[in-house]
């Protein structure tokens, strides 16, 4: 199923020829997928994200994080 923020990474991929993805825009990936069933029964492991202060205090925010 194609949702909103499928079309956003599409339009993004297209606009920003190989520049980071915003701030904004990663958080709100990380955050629907931490919040998605599976995740909140197994856990998940992050690779590459935080990325940035920005999104670190964001994960702070989002997540209870137990190992690093």
């Amino acid at each position: 199923m194609k949702t909103k923020l499928f079309y956003l990474l599409v339009f993004l991929h297209e606009a920003l020829f190989g520049q980071l993805v915003p701030d904004d825009v990663t958080i709100m990936m990380v955050k629907d997928r931490l919040n998605q069933r599976d995740v909140q029964e197994n856990g998940a492991m992050l690779d590459g994200f935080p990325r940035t202060l920005g999104q670190a205090r964001a994960l702070n925010e989002i997540a209870q994080i137990d190992s690093v």
